[in-house]
């Protein structure tokens, strides 16, 4: 069987986390196991099921994300952090969902796609950030 596809899939196993908003603008954070990657998107299993059309961040720092993506200048994105959109969501079995998501694209993503990212970004960096407690600098 032949699959229709720009880019074939590399198959990638590797655990990352993944940071999106939910219905209420909530930060959420979920472990996802990746399945394979190609030069335009990636596919994972997760215990959550996401809904089509939502957007998340995702670090990929890998020397196989570098063979597979080329040209990374072409995708929304800030550092390692890529920014994706959910393409499909399948539940596996309870609990249990495989979903494909497609990384965005600079030249086709919309004003409310930055803002999301930007908003993702400073929720991941804000993780980096030592705590710091300024109470008794007062």
């Amino acid at each position: 069987m032949t699959e229709n596809r720009r880019y074939p899939r590399i198959s990638h196993v590797t655990s990352r986390q993944i940071v999106r908003l939910d219905g209420s603008q909530t930060p959420q954070k979920n472990i996802i196991l990746t399945q394979n990657l190609s030069a335009c998107g990636i596919k994972f299993t997760t215990n959550e099921f996401i809904t089509p059309a939502s957007h998340f961040l995702i670090y990929l720092n890998n020397v196989v994300v570098n063979d597979v993506i080329k040209d990374t200048r072409t995708f929304l994105k800030s550092g390692d952090y890529f920014l994706a959109k959910v393409a499909w969501c399948k539940e596996l079995k309870r609990d249990y969902y495989e979903i494909g998501a497609s990384f965005l694209e600079k030249n086709s993503c919309k004003a409310r796609d930055i803002d999301t990212f930007t908003e993702l970004v400073n929720i991941s960096m804000l993780d980096l950030l030592p705590e710091t407690d300024f109470s008794d600098r007062m």
